[in-house]
């Protein structure tokens, strides 16, 4: 797969040029937490939710919601409380509200319409607190009110004794509506429903609404504001619904506020606090502004002010409320921006911009936005901050302090992370599969031990950038509630047909192995767990696991009693009509001393042949080879050792390709790998593989990815020599395969390069970065354990993909004096680094692409086009192209070209905006081979 990007007018290729492997992104364990997402605040108190996109399957550690608290004198926010999760499955602070001694929290389970989730027939709830409730300021659940379907708290808005909560229409037959509910209503403390407000668009009727109707309102009062229902609306407007508006306790439509101009999409966010609303909008030409509405001595809003945000902003949160009007934009750079302006009580209007602030960057326009007015403080939370990967949420809050800086200026105080202590696993264990990605954690604290946990990332396109890859956090697993699992997620393996398995060796009765299985919709359901019920005996059963197919998982249990003490086994399981079931045992060959072989310890599956690691067979270890008929029946194949005698847990790791296999041994700690391959003759050793470099306790091999023609090697204890020396950094070392042996080639290291070799980010010390490995083709993941990324040991995993220009100039036959980057062998005028990139041809020149831009005038106004005339030869078979445009480099989308116009021979387009408006513009051709990950 080759993904590039060409920059019209500059002839730019975007994508990586060197034979190394080329860094993608990274994740943590917190991936989609998404802290600060959710947001509110009253008084000296704020409520924080966290919009975890992951679906929780299995005892694994709840959501939670924080309470923060201000100190008056000092301005710092202190966490006062945690609530957890009442009930499991649900989307716990997906929305959160507060006002007084009263916290309102939602908790929808299903967030997206048509998508098939474990929380599809499970009805949202919404989560009252009380201050008192359960003791003096202990903050104790007073309420849990379960919703008339799953998106039930997409929404919540609080606002004294009354609660609004939006239930948008999600799924066929669903009804879209905003519910209120009115404390002491129905006794004592109780949160009762008093009305229920339906879509206007469908006449006020029951009948299906929009998605967004119930997820974009403000309640303040007795006065209810409700934003745009569908984004997708070529024209929107603002709704207010007023209490005893038509009787009493009806909540009756009041007015309808239309865009400044016919066409404009108004109320993309709204607020309203007392007598002042404020609502954002976008004109046709896709220019944001802004709307101050003041209420009239008749009561109705009439707009006072309309402000058009600085050129290249865009708001994405509002917030006011009887002092301050707060806005917090995304610039074009990536920037964030918190804008504060205060009431002028003397004029009767707001100081703009008394007080601006950026507060952060993020690299994408993805990120989630939450915004929150507090006394004499405002709380901005951001999920994904620059730096990021597009799905690292684990989000972080920066709160800005009244008076800091001078008079009414507000000035940014220490910024709030989520707690994340880490465990120091995270990675340690991997599989990779296509687009899936599984993480073990096995020593994550989950109930307040260190069980484990397991999580299921899944690769995509993003939309707002489709060059870039996301990887989204799809749900963290553990084994069912009440299973004793200890050291869950200490293996795992996925399947090409979404079958998972993860053993839990350190479990009750000698170990367990769990299995789950991928959804077409990408969501894992647990099927069984499998174990041995061995009453005594530590046979780690669970140590290694690996999947055949949908039907059939192998679990090594290395301490097995079988042929003599901790001898070792694999068991074979087969899925039935009803249940798994043990079919067949697989053991260590009959040597005569078999007692302490330690089969099983690790486990790779490729192609129909099995690889067994035994890391005390002989005292130096070996792996058994298998192959496996079509019938499933295996039969062993080879007994490999290394041909040099004093290498210790030989078999320590083992990684399978097809015919080529490379097994990790500790050797006094420095570590080695060696490879074999199976020629017409069988199975023989053919490289030894280990730098001379390496000092004791380096553990090189310890985690191993083979691909192709590549072998990437771990070893997490390596200091770094003579990058940047610092202890146990970890380094990955690459090997390429030459026409008679492997070579060292370029080694990977906790920092990212990028192309002019200066580094981005420092490597510290203690990552251990190489402890986990996975690969799948060519691309393969990296984890550091230790890398305190949201937290001390929180861990990382980083993303490669092996390849590059020299790989297609060797695909393509170059002769080695032509084969650089401004070569041109065909003569056609275009190096080979465009020939590369536009997917043409080097050695016919009739297959040149031609990349030109112009500028063109339309309707009076003059527009930046760009033009690509397609290459003829065959080599584009498969190849899709994309126009993308944009004021800035990393934030490139189609949305910014129009007048596309595509057939076989060219495509060509504008930038949207015509060059009058905008100080600058960037087109570029996006050019996607055959094989790139699914959308």
């Amino acid at each position: 797969m080759k993904l590039l990007r060409l920059l019209l007018g500059l002839a730019l290729a975007s994508s990586s040029l060197h034979a190394a492997p080329t860094p993608l992104g990274q994740l943590t364990p917190l991936g989609d937490s998404s802290y600060g997402s959710a947001m509110d605040a009253s008084g000296t108190y704020a409520v924080v939710g966290c919009r975890m996109r992951a679906v929780d399957i299995g005892a694994v550690a709840p959501r939670t919601v924080e309470l923060l608290e201000r100190n008056p004198a000092s301005g710092v926010w202190a966490r006062a409380k945690v609530f957890t999760a009442p009930d499991p499955g649900l989307y716990f602070g997906w929305s959160v509200a507060i006002d007084g001694d009263n916290v309102v929290v939602g908790a929808p389970s299903l967030l997206g319409a048509g998508q098939e989730q474990p929380g599809e027939g499970v009805n949202g709830r919404v989560y009252v607190y009380s201050r008192n409730s359960g003791g003096t300021n202990a903050w104790g659940l007073q309420r849990t009110i379960v919703g008339p379907s799953e998106g039930t708290g997409a929404h919540v808005s609080l606002s004294g004794t009354h609660f609004a909560v939006g239930t948008p229409a999600l799924l066929a037959g669903d009804v879209g509506r905003i519910q209120i509910h009115e404390r002491n209503q129905g006794g004592a403390a109780n949160w009762g429903q008093t009305a229920q407000i339906y879509n206007p668009q469908m006449g006020g009727s029951k009948g299906p609404g929009t998605l967004r109707f119930g997820t974009n309102f403000d309640l303040h009062g007795e006065v209810l504001v409700c934003g745009a229902i569908d984004d997708f609306e070529e024209s929107t407007v603002v709704r207010t619904f007023l209490r005893n508006q038509g009787g009493p306790n009806v909540w009756g439509l009041s007015q309808t506020l239309p865009p400044m101009q016919p066409g404009y999409r108004q109320g993309l966010q709204v607020a309203v606090h007392g007598g002042r609303m404020v609502a954002t909008g976008m004109t046709t030409e896709n220019v944001p502004y802004l709307k101050i509405y003041w209420k009239d001595s008749g009561g109705l809003f009439t707009t006072s002010t309309a402000y058009m945000p600085v050129a290249g902003s865009t708001p994405r949160r509002v917030a006011i409320n009887d002092e301050l009007y707060v806005t917090m934009d995304r610039e074009d750079s990536g920037d964030v921006r918190v804008t504060v302006s205060v009431w002028d009580g003397t004029t009767g209007d707001y100081y703009f911009e008394h007080s601006s602030r950026i507060i952060g960057r993020e690299d994408l326009p993805t990120a989630t936005y939450a915004l929150a007015v507090a006394t004499d403080g405002v709380l901005a939370g951001l999920d994904r901050v620059a730096g990021d990967p597009p799905s690292h949420r684990a989000g972080i809050i920066r709160p800005l302090s009244r008076n800091a800086g001078g008079a009414n200026q507000f000035g940014p105080l220490s910024p709030i992370i989520p707690n994340a202590p880490g465990s120091g696993s995270f990675g340690r264990a991997m599989a990779l599969a296509g687009n899936y990605l599984i993480v073990g954690e096995s020593d994550a604290a989950v109930g307040g031990t260190d069980r484990g946990t397991a999580y299921l990332f899944q690769r995509m396109r993003s939309s707002f950038a489709p060059a870039a890859e996301e990887w989204r956090l799809r749900a963290r697993l553990g084994p069912p509630t009440g299973v004793d699992a200890e050291d869950f997620g200490s293996s795992v393996a996925i399947g090409t047909g979404g079958m998972i398995a993860i053993g839990a060796p350190g479990a009750a009765a000698g170990g367990n192995a769990h299995l789950f299985q991928i959804s077409a919709w990408g969501y894992p359901a647990f099927l069984t767990t499998l174990n041995r019920g061995m009453p005594t005996g530590d046979i780690r059963f669970g140590s290694a696991v690996a999947v055949v197919n949908n039907s059939e998982v192998l679990v090594g249990a290395p301490g097995a009693d079988v042929d003599g003490t901790n001898a070792g086994a694999v068991y074979r399981y087969v899925r039935g009509a009803s249940s798994w079931g043990w079919s067949s045992l697989l053991r260590t060959d009959a040597d005569g001393s078999p007692a302490g072989d330690g089969f099983g310890n690790s486990l790779s599956f490729s192609s129909n042949r099995l690889a067994v690691g035994a890391l005390s067979d002989e005292n130096n270890g070996a792996v058994y080879m298998y192959d496996r008929s079509t019938a499933g029946a295996y039969t062993q194949a080879a007994k490999l050792q290394p041909s040099e005698s004093g290498h210790g847990l030989f078999g320590l790791t083992v990684a399978l390709r097809e015919d080529r296999l490379v097994s990790g041994t500790f050797s006094l700690g420095k570590g080695e790998a060696f490879v074999f391959e199976r020629g017409p003759g069988g199975w023989s050793q053919v490289a030894r593989l280990g730098p001379a470099s390496l000092d004791n306790f380096d553990s090189f091999g310890s985690s191993l990815a083979i691909g192709r023609d590549f072998i990437i090697a771990g070893a997490p204890g390596d200091d770094g020599v003579p990058i940047a020396p610092s202890s146990n950094r970890g380094i990955a070392y690459q090997f390429r395969r030459g026409p008679t042996t492997w070579t060292a080639s370029n080694s990977l290291t906790p920092d990212y390069l990028n192309d002019s070799g200066s580094l981005l980010i420092t490597g510290a010390s203690e990552q251990r970065f190489g402890s986990g490995m996975a690969g799948s083709g060519d691309y393969f993941a990296i984890a550091s354990p230790g890398y305190d990324a949201v937290g001390t040991d929180t861990g990382i995993v980083r993303f490669y993909r092996y390849g590059g220009f020299e790989q297609w100039a060797e695909s393509e036959s170059l002769p080695a004096n032509l084969s650089g980057l401004h070569d041109d062998p065909d003569q056609d005028g275009q190096s080979n680094l465009l020939e590369y990139a536009a997917g043409s041809d080097p050695n016919d020149g009739s297959s040149m692409a031609q990349l030109a831009y112009s500028f063109v005038t339309s309707g009076g106004a003059t527009y930046f086009h760009g033009r690509l005339l397609k290459p003829t030869s065959p080599e584009r078979r498969g190849i899709t192209y994309q126009l993308q445009g944009g004021t800035n480099l990393a934030i490139m989308s189609p949305s910014q070209v129009t007048g596309v116009v595509e057939d076989a021979s060219e495509i060509s387009g504008r930038y949207f905006q015509p060059l009058s408006t905008t100080p600058k513009a960037f087109l570029r051709l996006s050019v996607d081979y055959a094989g790139s990950v699914a959308p």
